[in-house]
C-alpha cells in the first residue's frame, strides 16, 4: 500500500490516516462529503474519523489534484478550514481557486503539500490569515495564487515562474529567494510593505510594476536581468542592488528612490521616460548609455554628476524635453560631442536649459 501504514486488527487491514483537515467537521462530516469535495470516488476514502472540529482520513489509490472549488456553495475548500495537511504527499497540484477566500471570515493558517508542483491561479488568493505553505517542490505559481495572504517569506528552490500578481498585497512578506526562477510577471510582488530583500540569481524577465510600492525594499540582486520595465521599483528605497546585465530601464522604474547615492549600470544603453525621476542620488554613471527619454533625470535634486559620455540623444528631439528639469544647480553633465551642435548648430535644447537654468557644467567628449 505504498506509504500507507497498515495493521491487522481482527483479520482486517487498518489504514493509517494520511490527510488531516482542520475546522471542517460540521461541513465535511462523512466520507461521501469529503469525496465530493475532493472530486474522487468515495471508495478512495478510508479510516475516516472526526476529532473535535477536525477530520482525518486516508486517501488510497495514488496521487490526486485538489480541485477547482470556485463554483461550489462557497469559494474555497471549506467553511472554517484552519489547515490542510497532506502528510504522505499525494497532492500534485492545487487547482484554480481551490482555497480562495475560504469563507466570509478566512481562517486558513497553514498548508502542507510536500509533493505539490503547481499552484494554479487564485489557489490561496484572499486567504488573509494564511501564514505558512510547505511545498518544497513547487515549480509554477499562478496569477494571484497568494495575493493578500500573510506569508512571511517566499522561498521555493524549484520554482521557475511566478505569474501576474501572485504575491500582490502580501503585507507580512519580508524576503524573496527563488534560486532557479527565470520569470516574474507584472505586479508579482506589488505592495509587499515589509519586503526587504530579493535574491533572484537566474531571473531574466520581470513584468511592469513587479516590485512597485514596497517601502522597505532595500536589497535586490538579479545578475541576469537585462531589462527593467515600467515602474518595476517605483516608490522603493532600494539602497543596494545588483543589475550588472541591464541594458534598458523603463518609464519611472526607479521613481522617487531616496536611498540610492550612486546609480551605476555598466551595460545600460537606453533609459525611458522619467526612468530616474525624483531620485536622490548624487552620481549617475552610465558609460554606455546612448539615449534617454523625456524627463529621464527630472527632479534629481541631489545630482552632482551625470556621466553619460556615449549619449547622442536627449529626449524625443533636439529641443527642450525636460530631461534635466529640476536637477541640482551646478551639476556636472558629461555627454557625447554630437550633442554640442545637433540643434541647428547649437547645443541640444536640454543642455541649453541645464546650462542657463540649472547652472550646469556640461562636458562634451568623443
Amino acid at each position: 500500500m505504498g506509504a500507507l501504514l497498515q495493521n491487522t486488527v481482527f483479520g482486517k487491514q487498518k489504514i493509517k490516516p494520511n490527510t488531516f483537515i482542520g475546522g471542517v467537521s460540521s461541513s465535511l462530516s462523512t466520507p461521501a462529503l469529503v469525496a465530493t469535495k475532493l472530486k474522487i470516488p468515495v471508495s478512495r476514502i478510508k479510516s475516516f474519523s472526526i476529532v473535535e472540529n477536525n477530520i482525518q482520513f486516508a486517501v488510497i489509490g495514488g496521487s490526486y489534484i485538489l480541485p477547482n472549488l470556485n463554483s461550489g456553495p462557497f469559494n474555497g475548500f471549506g467553511e472554517g478550514i484552519t489547515y490542510y495537511d497532506d502528510r504522505d504527499g499525494l497532492v500534485t497540484r492545487v487547482a484554480h481557486s481551490c482555497f480562495r477566500n475560504s469563507d466570509s471570515t478566512p481562517t486558513l493558517l497553514w498548508v502542507n503539500l510536500p509533493n505539490c508542483t503547481i499552484f494554479e491561479n487564485y489557489a490561496f488568493g484572499g486567504c488573509t490569515t494564511l501564514q505558512t505553505v510547505n511545498a518544497p517542490l513547487i515549480t509554477t505559481i499562478g496569477q494571484f495564487a497568494f495575493a493578500s495572504t500573510k506569508i512571511t517569506n517566499v522561498s521555493y528552490n524549484y520554482c521557475t515562474s511566478v505569474a501576474d500578481s501572485a504575491f500582490a498585497g502580501c503585507m507580512q512578506n519580508t524576503s524573496v529567494n527563488l534560486p532557479v526562477c527565470t520569470t516574474l510577471e507584472r505586479n508579482a510582488f506589488l505592495n509587499n510593505s515589509k519586503l526587504n530583500t530579493v535574491t533572484l540569481p537566474n531571473v531574466t524577465t520581470i513584468g511592469a510594476s513587479c516590485f512597485e510600492n514596497n517601502p522597505n525594499l532595500e536589497y535586490v540582486s538579479m545578475p541576469n536581468l537585462t531589462s527593467i520595465p515600467t515602474g518595476a521599483f517605483r516608490y522603493c528605497p532600494l539602497a543596494t542592488f545588483n543589475f550588472p546585465s541591464v541594458t534598458f530601464i523603463g518609464s519611472q522604474s526607479f521613481r522617487d528612490n531616496a536611498a540610492q547615492t550612486i546609480f551605476y549600470f555598466p551595460e545600460l544603453l537606453s533609459a525611458d521616460v522619467s526612468s530616474f525621476y525624483g531620485t536622490k542620488a548624487t552620481d549617475y554613471i552610465f558609460n554606455k548609455l546612448t539615449s534617454c527619454a523625456n524627463y529621464a533625470f527630472s527632479n534629481c535634486t541631489n545630482a552632482v554628476n551625470i556621466n553619460i559620455p556615449k549619449c547622442t540623444q536627449l529626449g524625443e528631439n533636439s529641443s527642450y524635453n525636460n530631461v534635466f528639469d529640476g536637477i541640482k544647480k551646478g551639476c556636472s553633465i558629461t555627454v557625447n560631442i554630437f550633442l554640442q551642435n545637433n540643434n541647428t548648430n547649437t547645443p541640444d535644447g536640454d543642455l541649453q536649459f541645464a546650462i542657463s537654468s540649472r547652472s550646469a557644467l556640461v562636458n562634451f567628449t568623443l
